[in-house]
């Protein structure tokens, strides 16, 4: 809604988003909330020194019942308009627990996702690592023996390992 004011100091609803047949109508800005708060009163001297949030105790439209308001008023001296946007701290509060609720289904789904990914590479990882061991270490080891014992079986003292690396296990194959 907004305020106009006349050269007298009166105001006059310029309009109301909600109720429309206030406009033009002279309010009282020095009618106090149910706690005594002038609210609009420093709703306007708020917005003529460059605009502020007020908070005060207002009728609920949708409940019928007194709650906790804050509204947001500046000065728009082309119009002579006092312009105020407020809102109701209880649906603020449902706003935030519904923005809240949501946030946490969402660090649910990254961790979720983060754990199936890191058991993924876990995963390949240690079967990469499987892979690389078998190859570089048991099968060397598995070659080596299988010599050994042919040589031991068959008593054939001739019979050379055939050696592809240069490693440990090469090493104690000559």
């Amino acid at each position: 809604f907004a305020y106009v004011f006349d050269e007298k100091g009166n105001y006059y609803f310029a309009f109301h988003g909600v109720k429309t047949y206030l406009k033009n109508k002279k309010t009282n800005i020095l009618k106090p909330d149910i706690e005594g708060k002038m609210f609009r009163k420093e709703l306007i001297e708020k917005a003529k020194n460059g605009g502020g949030f007020v908070t005060y105790h207002y009728k609920k439209p949708s409940t019928g019942q007194i709650v906790e308001k804050v509204a947001y008023s500046i000065y728009i001296p082309e119009l002579n308009w006092v312009l105020v946007s407020g809102t109701y701290f209880d649906d603020i509060e449902k706003r935030v627990s519904t923005v809240k609720f949501s946030i946490s289904l969402l660090i649910k789904a990254i961790l979720t996702q983060y754990i199936v990914v890191s058991i993924i590479i876990l995963i390949i990882s240690i079967i990469v690592a499987y892979y690389f061991i078998d190859k570089l270490i048991i099968k060397p080891i598995n070659d080596l023996k299988a010599s050994v014992d042919y040589v031991i079986k068959n008593k054939d003292f001739t019979k050379r390992v055939e050696i592809k690396t240069k490693d440990e296990i090469a090493q104690i194959a000559y």
